[in-house]
């Protein structure tokens, strides 16, 4: 079974818990971890696992977004 494309709201809840409002976790998914959120017509979140994946992905190895990987 592959990973869903999209993270699950249950997986939203635990990365931002404890916020529980849509526009609370929408603003801590953008403007703290620097994730690309896009809305749900019910207002909850959409992040895309990949955009997750990326950003987590550079934390743990020390990066930057921007930082050249090759350096």
């Amino acid at each position: 079974m592959s990973a869903l494309p999209f993270l699950t709201q249950a997986e939203i809840d635990q990365i931002c818990e404890p916020l529980t409002q849509p526009g609370a976790q929408r603003r801590y998914l953008a403007e703290v971890l620097k994730l690309q959120v896009h809305e749900k017509p019910n207002g909850r979140p959409l992040v895309a696992r990949s955009e997750f994946e990326r950003v987590l992905g550079a934390e743990r190895f020390g990066l930057t977004q921007n930082s050249p990987q090759n350096a």
